[in-house]
């Protein structure tokens, strides 16, 4: 793990990640979108699995973001096409449609 997050406004980074940057950037999304998932009640690794998808989508390009976790426990079947289709159009109907789909 090289770093997490304490909503509202904490980000903490292990000194030892050589990728410090990257690892900020995405703590800092959990943090941006954190109300929404509470809201809407998503999974841990279903968040994991949207910030990554919002690092790698082409919005984010500039970033070279290009980090993916190993394991998303099957919920990139699901949640690959929603956000595809919807995030960028209608964050709010994207995470609704989480609930609906989720196997």
């Amino acid at each position: 793990m090289g770093g997490s997050y304490n909503y509202p406004n904490k980000v903490i980074l292990s000194i030892n990640n050589k990728n410090n940057i990257k690892v900020l950037i995405h703590e800092i999304i959990h943090l941006t979108i954190h109300s929404i998932i509470q809201k809407y009640n998503l999974k841990h690794w279903e968040k994991e699995r949207t910030v990554d998808l919002i690092l790698n989508s082409k919005n984010f390009s500039f970033l070279k973001y290009n980090r993916w976790q190993k394991d998303y426990r099957k919920c990139e079947v699901y949640l690959d096409p929603l956000f595809n289709n919807l995030f960028f159009k209608s964050p709010k109907d994207f995470f609704k449609k989480i609930r609906e789909v989720r196997a």
